[in-house]
């Protein structure tokens, strides 16, 4: 289940990358620059970019990060499940969607989804990722429904992706809060769960 990624930054990286992401939060991927970073953790632009020479490599370099911490995160959930199938797969969707609303990725999905349209890495890196996240779901579901095949329990967990994911953009965090919305975490769970035993 593993994807092959650079090893997890740590120390000043770690200070540059959490910079960077801020200011994806607060501009957009289209609005920050390798000087603003640089800036903001008070390292030279010289030194930041011996490091991250590009604004690409920083985007990437920052990607990357997110990815590693998602994939280090499925896998302590994973390890930390036990019990009835179904009550572990439901504690998985409600962390996926609870993930789903947070402000880091509330931000970060959309920002980082705009920029696969148009950037091959990053196309790369999302596809990359997306392929964890099908193939952690598939696995569960086949706890769930121990006949469904591989394939099938991957295709359902494309059908679960795309239906926590899309929450991203009408129930994140800051987005409005709407009567209709009241339910709609209950439904997912119900409806989660009838893909992973139909």
């Amino acid at each position: 289940m593993r994807i092959e990624r650079a090893r997890p930054a740590q120390g000043k990286a770690l200070e540059v990358l959490e910079a960077a992401s801020a200011l994806i939060r607060e501009r957009g991927f289209e609005g920050f620059s390798v000087r603003q970073v640089a800036e903001r953790t008070g390292i030279s632009l010289a030194a930041l970019q011996y490091h991250f020479a590009t604004r690409a490599d920083l985007t990437m370099a920052m990607i990357e990060h997110r990815l590693n911490w998602y994939e280090e995160e499925l896998l302590a959930l994973l390890h930390g499940l036990g019990g009835h199938p179904e009550t572990a797969f439901l504690k998985v969707i409600d962390w996926f969607l609870d993930d789903a609303a947070s402000e880091g990725t509330t931000s970060f999905a959309v920002h980082f989804w705009a920029l696969a349209d148009y950037d091959d890495q990053a196309r790369r890196a999302l596809d990359g990722y997306m392929k964890v996240y099908r193939e952690f779901l598939a696995l569960l579901i086949r706890r769930v429904s121990p006949d469904v095949s591989r394939m099938e329990s991957l295709a359902r967990g494309a059908m679960l992706t795309s239906l926590i994911d899309g929450t991203v953009p009408i129930t994140g965090h800051g987005r409005p809060k709407h009567p209709e919305f009241k339910t709609l975490r209950s439904s997912i769970r119900r409806l989660a769960l009838d893909i992973a035993k139909a």
